[in-house]
């Protein structure tokens, strides 16, 4: 039944991404103006999810908070990377960057922590991990936009130690909870500094970027029950189904051009996946 966590948020994710893109080219909107009015919608509804459900505030220690603070100054630093990239790079691929992430992460989860010392599944998800590099490759380099090399490098040495502070931190706090405090850390620091150089979107483009937070939102609250109940490998592996997903999305909805390539690497990274959840 844990399956059903980073399943379902690859799904959500991958739709929330996609309605990124459409905004991007319906709209001209700076990607920072972008990120900050998603980030006040994601605050928004991780807060009503939390008022709903009331789970309560968790252990606020000095640890705790020392741990919380440093793992949302990494996440404000991703996205604002991500976007800046997304805005250069076709939609697909910047989903597959964010993923190269998941080799270092899988190595540090399997050597960190005791409960995540699962050979076949560790050998599962770096496979799955290379499946989505080598598609990415391209006549002996890695083809990329130039910022996003930069998000390259980001997602290779730093996302992968935030992840592993978000394992920690749910031992003291509920995955809503948790959401909703880097969520609202995020809002305070972004929205004030952005503000200055804000642009009033149109109403069709707020409305996508509200649908995409409402999206990205419960996507992220299961994504941090997956790494609760099922660990981190194992969630990482389910969820790197989300490009495949994007990629789709982005053949049918945004005409990018078809990849064979990139077809046969996820239609692999499927049976991964399924070989993960019938041993």
């Amino acid at each position: 039944m844990s399956f059903i966590f980073p399943a379902l948020a690859a799904l959500l994710q991958a739709s929330s991404f996609t309605i990124d893109k459409i905004a991007f080219r319906a709209k001209k909107i700076n990607y920072l103006n972008f990120t900050a009015l998603g980030f006040a919608f994601l605050f928004l509804f991780n807060l009503l999810l939390w008022l709903a459900l009331k789970p309560g505030f968790g252990a606020l220690t000095p640890a705790s908070i020392s741990l919380l603070l440093v793992s949302t100054s990494i996440l404000i630093a991703t996205n604002l990377l991500f976007y800046r990239a997304l805005k250069k790079e076709k939609l697909a691929e910047m989903q597959t960057l964010a993923l190269v992430s998941s080799i270092p992460l899988v190595l540090l989860s399997f050597f960190a922590f005791p409960d995540e010392k699962n050979p076949l599944s560790l050998a599962l998800a770096l496979l799955a991990s290379a499946l989505l590099v080598w598609s990415h490759w391209e006549k002996k380099h890695f083809h990329l936009a130039k910022k996003s090399y930069q998000f390259l490098l980001w997602a290779i040495f730093v996302m992968p130690f935030a992840a592993l502070l978000t394992k920690i931190l749910l031992n003291s706090f509920h995955p809503i909870t948790l959401q909703l405090y880097r969520d609202t850390l995020v809002a305070l620091i972004l929205i004030p500094v952005l503000a200055k150089r804000a642009q009033r979107p149109a109403l069709s483009t707020t409305a996508l970027i509200a649908l995409s937070s409402l999206l990205s939102s419960i996507a992220g609250v299961l994504y941090l029950f997956g790494f609760k109940t099922l660990g981190v490998i194992q969630t990482v592996l389910i969820f790197s189904a989300e490009p495949f997903l994007v990629y789709l999305s982005a053949i049918l909805l945004l005409k990018e051009k078809i990849e064979k390539k990139k077809l046969v690497a996820f239609s692999a990274l499927v049976i991964l996946i399924a070989l993960s959840q019938a041993i």
